[in-house]
């Protein structure tokens, strides 16, 4: 059988989506308890929900699902039957489809950006050999595809699997490589009728997927967030772009969400390969302590300030925080964009252990964007990112459930500090 048939007769059958529905606007009450989260669950790449279908079962004509999302890439579901694969992903915010019959992979992208946080009705059907996505009523992409001599429906046999949160076959196989995670969430889901469908992995941490978000990187004073500076599809290599003008080789900005002092706990750490903390900068809600070693600089926190800017030069570390400034005067001279290629642990959330995937000082709160070299740094490309770190979402908070978040986040602080004291006395 013709995986361009069975791809088209999925289509045929309704394949429509609602990326958000208008039931749930901003400020409503969070989405019912059948969503799923869609963002990956470190350090499993297993799906978060899977199903069957047996082909000869089908009988609807409709399926369909809400979602919305912030996040330019990562997937929204993966197919297959024997005869190939077919993936709908986001890149650049924009939706494409990829789909293998046999040896041949064919590949398709384009209509109006769908990460805009907003909710848009999306459908995609069969008309003849055509596949049509449209979006808002509008026609956005259209593909043709055509099997020659496929035999009608009554013919069908076999299974059609899905999934959610993850690909059933190696990422290496598709056309174009995607950053898989996505920082969104599905709910309300009617696939072909098909009722108890999906088997979640009850394994996995469950997530909450909210009704009212905002853009940003949200911190929820329990994880952080690990990059190895080597890793050139993850973070850019030194030397800034030549258009810039910069004292530094290395430059590190962080934005808060509408500025740093809603922030606390580690912004950012630096350390060597062998655990070796070189700079960290805390934010402890009134100042910005900044430490390199064992010399210590602190700053006033300003409400009127979004964005704090590390630069990192031969000769010193500045710490830029609007118009204040500190900076260390190294005793040597740091060649870091040597140290930087051959692979440091940039940290943000947290002052992590040797481990790297645990750590202590955790940050809590929204982080707007975070750009290295001038380029932003997405979280899903990390080395390790903690289950309970939104990537590209923010939950809204009034100025109850901010002060009730912050008492928490102490609460489970003293908590930890009380364990290490234990710790140290067996």
């Amino acid at each position: 059988m013709s995986l361009y048939r069975n791809i088209t007769l999925l289509m045929c059958l309704g394949i429509t989506w609602l990326l958000g529905g208008a039931a749930a606007q901003a400020g409503s009450d969070p989405i019912s308890m059948d969503a799923i989260a869609l963002g990956q669950r470190w350090p499993s790449k297993d799906p978060l929900a899977t199903a069957k279908i047996n082909l000869s079962d089908i009988i609807s004509s409709e399926s369909m699902f809400e979602f919305r999302t912030f996040d330019p890439e990562g997937l929204v579901f993966y197919g297959d039957t024997q005869d190939g694969w077919f993936v709908l992903g986001l890149r650049g915010g924009v939706p494409e489809m990829q789909m293998t019959e046999g040896d041949a992979i064919s590949y398709t992208w384009g209509g109006p950006r769908l990460n805009d946080g907003q909710w848009h009705k999306v459908e995609v059907r069969s008309e003849g050999s055509f596949v049509k996505l449209e979006v808002d009523g509008s026609l956005a992409l259209m593909v043709g595809l055509n099997s020659l001599g496929a035999p009608g429906r009554s013919h069908l046999r076999g299974q059609m699997r899905l999934s959610l949160g993850a690909m059933l076959i190696e990422q290496e196989k598709l056309y174009h490589p995607l950053v898989l995670p996505m920082d969104g969430c599905l709910a309300k889901g009617n696939w072909l009728n098909q009722r108890n469908l999906w088997e979640t992995d009850t394994k996995l941490d469950a997530k909450l997927c909210l009704g009212n978000i905002r853009r940003g990187s949200h911190f929820s004073g329990r994880g952080l967030v690990v990059f190895n500076t080597s890793d050139s599809h993850s973070l850019p290599l030194p030397p800034l772009p030549a258009h810039l003008s910069t004292q530094g080789d290395i430059i590190v900005e962080i934005e808060g969400d509408g500025d740093i002092k809603g922030l606390t706990g580690s912004l950012l750490n630096i350390q060597t390969r062998k655990g070796e903390s070189l700079v960290t900068v805390i934010s402890k809600e009134e100042e910005l302590v900044a430490h390199l070693g064992a010399e210590v600089h602190a700053l006033p926190v300003d409400s009127s300030v979004e964005t704090l800017t590390l630069m990192f030069s031969e000769q010193k570390v500045l710490v830029q925080y609007g118009p204040k400034s500190v900076h260390f005067d190294l005793k040597h001279p740091q060649d870091w964009r040597s140290q930087w290629t051959e692979g440091l642990f940039l940290t943000f959330g947290g002052v992590p252990d040797p481990s790297y995937q645990r750590g202590s000082d955790y940050l809590l709160g929204c982080v707007r964007r975070i750009k290295v070299q001038d380029r932003d740094v997405d979280l899903d490309r990390a080395l390790y990112k903690d289950n309970s770190i939104s990537s590209h979402s923010c939950p809204h908070l009034t100025a109850k459930t901010r002060l009730m978040e912050r008492s928490d986040w102490r609460r489970r602080a003293a908590r930890g500090a009380l364990s290490s004291i234990s710790d140290a006395r067996r």
